[in-house]
């Protein structure tokens, strides 16, 4: 019965060579007695229905050549009934060998996705257990186990309700078949929790995995540590970082003790230590952990060894935190070289890979390269996971965020609110992925200054974040801060100012004040205080961001660059002119340097730059600016860009301040009412 546990064609491709053998030419048949032998086998499988579907007929049909009795092929069934599936020989080296955990089963999830063969398996499966339910009833060992596998496939294929159905039926049957306490029931709990973590169903998880930690607490750790082990990985996803520090420190110091430093189980505790510390922005410590994960992989397993790769990823991903992003790069190039060598450039660890050269490009604002390599990857795991799967709807996310920065807004809009609506038709609305694609959505229509749509979204992720998960959570506050960006840009300030205060005095202490999303909030929190007319209080803060990410990046690192331009706002609205022109004129050439000049930040910062002239009433240069900025934006995002038409309005102000401009001021007023826009409207002024 262990032919259940291997792959689902074996069972196929035995049943054929069978019959092959037993229908076969003469000559090159098998002796008398084998053929009788294997007409009984071929009669057993279309029995029960192994490797083909059950047939009553060709059953009889074997049974007969055969020579063999009814009443025997009846009672090799009943033997089969209460037979325990088998998956390890009890006496190999193999067995010692899995229970060190130095090797594992083998993962037909991983391996059928990867082969386009996970729907297949899962029919084959399905197939099996309804042949065996019908003849050894439901509640057998054997449906039991299948269901096991079936519920792994399940999973993998992102089919996480139909998974739990599954879980939840095995967990019953394994405390029926097994006790409550047995490792069989407390793993089937385990599974179903981690599947509740997939669908963002944080409380019954975690009152899953508190109660299986319970049930163990008496045992020795070594029993104990790998339960342990799911319940750091739910703090995690809970923002609980302390919690699950304190367990994994507890768990890597026993498998380093018991296991050693090079062991598959050590590497891995130790590096879900550092991605804890990466998580709390303690980017020194995860560093320090990664390399010590890289150094022992490499020398017990191999550079080409999937932990290998996964450490050096893990590495390049603490090296963008720090700014580091070239050495970043020659990381992720060295992880994907290695995989398309050994793994294949169809494998999902080679697709992953990929995924990551995209982060890294977006890091150094290498937008274009980003949305080439977008699609190449979105194409790749549209064709081996489907265009539903969680990986693939990722992928497209990340392909509209570089459409976004492009200027390619409706092209964003269109993939993002394709993702939303596939994330609540397969997930729920409040699926932590659900709601990253709603905030998402909602970025890419405050681009295009849909504010009171955007609004609207950012308002109920806020409030489905505040429900679903901790206040001190990052997507917590991410959620928060996004609102009163929105709200700052509709003109509510104390409520904007209310709102960022509150989130930063969170991330200081959760996240550090070098956090890049401490220092994204500390410049926004300016904003709102210059809006309000603190000019002392915004340049404080603006000036501490900039301080920090020169240290941190440079000079040329284009979070600093945008920094730089707000600062340049302050020394406009203080009256500090030829600060802020020189600034800005700065900006413009770094940004053209970096991109080119219809890059988005390029045309923010040449509109900041017709902000000061006008502020200072020189109306030539504003005049000049400004049309030079309206030809950028006609090219860059086409003439209907709500960016290009409010840049008409500005125009049109300008000429009309001027005087003697009055026909070219009407021609430009007729183009926007042409476009439903109020020439008048102001509503996207600084």
């Amino acid at each position: 019965m262990s032919l259940y546990a291997s792959d689902f064609r074996v069972r196929g491709h035995i049943v054929r060579c069978m019959e092959a053998q037993v229908s076969g030419p003469s000559k090159s048949s098998p002796k008398n007695d084998a053929v009788q032998d294997l007409a009984f086998q071929l009669a057993l499988c279309y029995k029960i229905g192994f490797g083909t579907s059950r047939d009553v007929h060709k059953s009889t049909r074997y049974l007969q050549q055969s020579n063999s009795s009814a009443e025997l092929l009846e009672e090799v069934v009943r033997q089969i009934g209460k037979a325990r599936l088998l998956t390890v020989n009890t006496n190999t080296i193999y067995k010692a060998k899995r229970e060190k955990r130095y090797v594992s089963s083998m993962a037909y999830d991983d391996y059928y996705r990867q082969h386009k063969l996970l729907e297949p398996a899962k029919q084959a499966l399905q197939r099996d257990i309804e042949s065996l339910k019908d003849i050894f009833g439901p509640e057998t060992r054997i449906v039991t186990q299948l269901k096991c596998f079936l519920s792994s496939l399940t999973s993998a294929s992102g089919d996480w309700v139909e998974a739990e159905k599954l879980e939840l039926e095995l967990m019953d049957e394994w405390k029926k078949f097994k006790g409550a306490n047995h490792p069989d029931t407390l793993n089937a709990m385990m599974n179903l929790a981690y599947t509740k973590r997939l669908q963002g169903h944080w409380d019954e998880a975690e009152s899953l995995i508190t109660e299986v930690n319970e049930r163990v607490l008496d045992e020795e750790f070594s029993i104990r540590a790998p339960y342990m082990l799911h319940q750091a990985k739910l703090y995690r996803d809970l923002g609980r970082s302390d919690e699950a520090k304190k367990l994994l420190v507890a768990i890597v110091k026993h498998d380093q003790a018991v296991f050693g430093p090079e062991h598959p189980s050590t590497i891995q505790s130790i590096s879900l230590l550092a991605a804890v510390h990466r998580d709390q922005a303690q980017l020194a410590d995860a560093e320090k952990l990664e390399l010590q994960v890289a150094e022992a992989s490499e020398r017990a397993l191999g550079f080409e060894h999937p932990l290998s790769l996964l450490s050096k990823s893990n590495l390049a991903l603490i090296y963008l935190d720090q700014y580091r992003t070239k050495e970043a790069e020659v990381k992720f190039d060295e992880v994907l070289t290695i995989s398309q060598k050994v793994l294949g450039a169809d494998h999902p660890d080679t697709i992953t890979s990929l995924a990551n050269m995209i982060s890294t490009y977006q890091s150094q604002g290498r937008w274009k390269e980003a949305k080439e390599l977008g699609f190449k990857v979105l194409n790749l795991r549209e064709g081996s996971l489907g265009v539903n799967h969680p990986s693939t709807l990722t992928s497209k996310s990340r392909l509209a965020t570089s459409l976004r920065y492009l200027g390619e807004h409706d092209e964003a809009v269109k993939l993002e609110r394709s993702i939303v609506k596939t994330r609540q038709d397969t997930i729920g609305k409040e699926h932590p992925s659900t709601l990253t694609a709603m905030g998402n959505l909602a970025a890419t229509l405050n681009s295009l200054k849909a504010y009171d749509e955007a609004e609207g979204i950012f308002a109920e992720v806020a409030d489905l974040r505040k429900k679903t998960l901790p206040p001190n959570h990052p997507q917590t506050l991410v959620a928060m801060a996004n609102l009163a960006s929105i709200t700052l840009k509709q003109g509510h300030l104390e409520k904007a100012k209310a709102v960022y205060t509150e989130v930063l005095e969170i991330e200081e202490v959760e996240l550090g004040p070098e956090h890049r999303d401490t220092l994204i909030t500390t410049s926004n929190l300016s904003t709102a205080y210059r809006k309000m007319g603190d000019l002392k209080t915004a340049q404080e803060l603006c000036e501490r961001v900039v301080r920090i990410r020169t240290q941190l990046a440079g000079a040329d690192h284009v979070d600093h660059i945008s920094t730089t331009q707000c600062l340049a706002l302050i020394y406009r609205d203080q009256k500090k002119f030829d600060q802020a022109e020189e600034v800005l004129l700065q900006v413009i050439d770094r940004y053209k340097a970096m991109f080119d000049e219809y890059h988005p930040g390029t045309l923010q910062a040449v509109e900041y730059l017709f902000s000061v002239y006008m502020a200072q009433n020189q109306l030539g240069k504003a005049e000049s600016t400004c049309r030079q900025l309206l030809d950028l934006r006609r090219k860059a995002r086409g003439p209907e860009h709500p960016d290009t038409l409010f840049t008409m309005i500005a125009l049109a102000d300008t000429l009309r301040l001027m005087g003697g401009r009055d026909q070219e001021v009407g021609e430009l007023e007729r183009r926007l009412e042409a476009f439903h826009i109020d020439p008048e409207d102001k509503r996207f002024w600084f």
